[in-house]
């Protein structure tokens, strides 16, 4: 075969297949054209339904953050109103505490002295009834109260009678420290004024108080005053007055009801002890007695038996004499001898009689 034919049979050949290949290639456009314009009518259908749902979730927010907003409102409106009900609460709060203020400054509360009113309290709520008293004479003086030292056989004065006058400026306040400064040092001279009234009056060891007095000051802003003055609190050291405040004086009590209580005890416990002892003496004497008895006894016992001992030997020597034997017997020599015969009967009585 020659080369021409070879080339006629290949060209033959290869046109066929160059169609085919065409048609083929076709067809993969035409299915990749389909394909792809499926492949786009899903991602616009998509694209939709994401758009919807974009839209959904836009109204869900806009719903949402109205509600939101309404609550945020809501709420506002409410706190506005709860603002305004804590202002006037603290208002009120504000009234009360001038109401307070003005309590402590002034001295007198319903006709009575508010240091005597919260002493008498104090006293009442932590001590015994038998370990104070009110209005007690010392002397020429008269102390508003004192404090039973019953183990110790002592009294000591408390003297409530300060005036907060003085000290109405500490207790409501002031800008200028130089008005602060006088409303000290004038709270200060008449506490020492005071701190020697007590102590020359009430301090009275000879008549059986101790060698200390109270000072109480029932507001504690001024009692605060009074600490923080070491030179003031130095003085009444020396002077031997304590300034004490409620509290103060509440915990200076508590040992002391607890020393009474337990003094009452001890003197419950002596009381039963003595009655004990007593008791044991007159058992004692009771038991003397007895024994004392018991020895008679004894001795009487003694005796019976000595007695009792000694009627064998008496009966054996006793011998009633035969009634042969005294028909035998001489008339004579038993009218000599001053004995009568006795009947029989006679004789069961004499033997009946030993």
């Amino acid at each position: 075969m020659s080369s021409v034919d070879s080339q006629i049979i290949v060209s033959a050949l290869a046109y066929p297949l160059s169609v085919t290949l065409l048609i083929g290639l076709v067809c993969i456009g035409v299915l990749l054209r389909g394909w792809v314009r499926l492949m786009q009518s899903r991602q616009d259908s998509k694209m939709a339904e994401l758009k919807n749902h974009q839209h959904q979730l836009e109204g869900q927010i806009a719903r949402q953050g109205d509600a939101i907003a309404q609550r945020l409102e809501s709420w506002s409106r409410d706190v506005q109103v709860q603002l305004v009900g804590q202002a006037q609460q603290l208002k009120s709060v504000n009234e009360a505490v001038g109401a307070l203020k003005t309590a402590l400054v002034v001295p007198h509360l319903r006709g009575r002295i508010l240091g005597e009113t919260t002493l008498e309290r104090l006293l009442g709520d932590v001590l015994p009834p038998q370990g104070y008293s009110f209005q007690c004479k010392i002397g020429d003086a008269t102390a508003n109260a004192v404090i039973r030292f019953p183990h110790i056989g002592l009294i000591c004065p408390v003297d409530c009678t300060f005036d907060f006058s003085s000290a109405k400026t500490l207790l409501e306040g002031h800008a200028d420290p130089a008005i602060m400064a006088e409303s000290r040092r004038q709270l200060a001279a008449e506490v020492r004024k005071k701190a020697e009234e007590i102590s020359f009056s009430l301090i009275r060891p000879e008549l059986g108080t101790t060698d200390f007095a109270y000072l109480f000051v029932s507001s504690e802003g001024i009692f605060q005053e009074i600490l923080h003055d070491i030179e003031l609190w130095q003085s009444l050291v020396a002077d031997r007055v304590l300034v004490v405040s409620p509290h103060t004086l509440f915990v200076a009590l508590q040992p002391l009801s607890h020393a009474i209580r337990y003094y009452e005890m001890s003197e419950g416990v002596n009381d039963k002890i003595r009655i004990l002892q007593d008791a044991g003496q007159k058992l004692a004497e009771i038991s003397a007695q007895v024994e004392e008895q018991l020895q008679k006894s004894a001795h009487a016992v003694g005796q019976t038996r000595s007695l009792l001992n000694l009627i064998p030997s008496v009966v054996q020597a006793v011998k009633v004499p035969h009634y042969g034997e005294m028909r035998n017997q001489s008339a004579d020599g038993l009218n000599a001898s001053g004995f009568v015969p006795a009947t029989s009967g006679d004789v069961r009585q004499g033997v009946s009689i030993c």
